[in-house]
């Protein structure tokens, strides 16, 4: 589907753009509460760029609390590519201190979890 066709859908599911953020919450947080409850976790990171809509963000918030579940957002540092940065210049830092893992042995698959 292109990206034309795939507007005029979401249009038509959603005629109403405040209608749109409720259902992405109600999704997420059902696909997170399945997570949990497989993994036996009980915390839920909300980070990256689209965690800057604080709509979205308070919706999802909202139905993840009654799950007495950790929910950790960004509060100090950016969710989006700021906070991307940021954790790659500390794991640079990090990768020179004395005794640490050598930024040799520090390639970008053992990174891609931590960032």
């Amino acid at each position: 589907m292109d990206t034309l066709n795939n507007n005029n859908f979401i249009k038509e599911v959603f005629p109403h753009p405040a209608d749109l953020f409720p259902a992405v919450a109600e999704d997420f947080a059902q696909r997170a509460i399945a997570a949990v409850a497989a993994k036996g976790e009980f915390t839920v990171v909300l980070s990256g760029g689209v965690f800057q809509n604080e709509l979205l963000l308070r919706d999802i918030r909202s139905l993840l609390e009654p799950q007495h579940l950790r929910i950790w957002t960004n509060h100090i540092v950016p969710a989006n590519d700021g906070g991307i940065s940021l954790g790659q210049a500390a794991l640079a830092a990090f990768a020179n201190l004395p005794g640490s893992v050598g930024s040799e042995e520090m390639d970008s698959a053992s990174l891609a979890h931590v960032t």
